[in-house]
């Protein structure tokens, strides 16, 4: 779990689970679930929960929130048929009720509309790929983007990338700082740690 300020990106809690005691640290090293590793700065697959980046990459293009596609379950790109989750179908949809929805063939479609270059830089933008040093010993993963030359040449890796898979690799830090921008009505903040220094008596911001 990680919780940001709006308006300042501060990590104002982070919560990595499964715990460990430090009184039994030894006990901790040999178990199964490996608990010193840090989920919240470690980079996973993403999911759906991308879809905002893709949404405000066509939103600078000058997409409307109107944009309409109509959701029949699936769609074929490049020879392959792409579904919804179970080929569940929508309907029509526009940019407000595909995110409420988490409709995949809205998102492809708005890929493929928004261009790769659009959506990669945007991703770019917001930190993704790039590893955040925070405090001494404490760095979030950098995770891993698609490669842009392949997303501009392959619809289908491009329609993956829309809903968050292929080789995107994502930390729930970095996901966080996603939403607190579109929280934050579309102003990117970079995830602070520190609030600042304590050096002789004198606090540096």
């Amino acid at each position: 779990a990680v919780v940001l300020e709006v308006g300042t990106g501060k990590i104002r809690a982070m919560c990595s689970r499964p715990g460990f005691s430090p009184a039994s640290l030894a006990d901790s090293l040999k178990a199964d679930n490996a608990p010193f590793i840090n989920r919240a700065l470690t980079a996973y697959n993403v999911g759906s929960i991308f879809k905002p980046c893709v949404a405000a990459a066509a939103l600078e293009k000058g997409t409307t929130a109107d944009y309409g596609y109509t959701c029949v379950g699936g769609t074929v790109i490049s020879g392959r048929t792409f579904n919804c989750y179970h080929g569940e179908s929508h309907g029509p949809m526009n940019l407000l009720s595909a995110l409420e929805k988490s409709c995949n063939t809205y998102f492809y479609n708005l890929a493929l509309e928004t261009g790769a270059d659009r959506i990669y830089s945007m991703a770019k933008s917001l930190g993704f790929g790039q590893a955040r040093y925070l405090a001494e010993g404490i760095a979030s993963d950098a995770g891993s983007l698609p490669n842009k030359n392949v997303l501009a040449a392959q619809p289908a890796a491009l329609a993956n990338f829309a809903i968050g898979q292929g080789d995107l690799l994502l930390s729930p830090l970095s996901l966080c700082s996603l939403y607190e921008a579109v929280a934050g009505d579309g102003t990117y903040h970079a995830p602070s740690l520190v609030e600042g220094k304590v050096t002789a008596g004198q606090i540096e911001a």
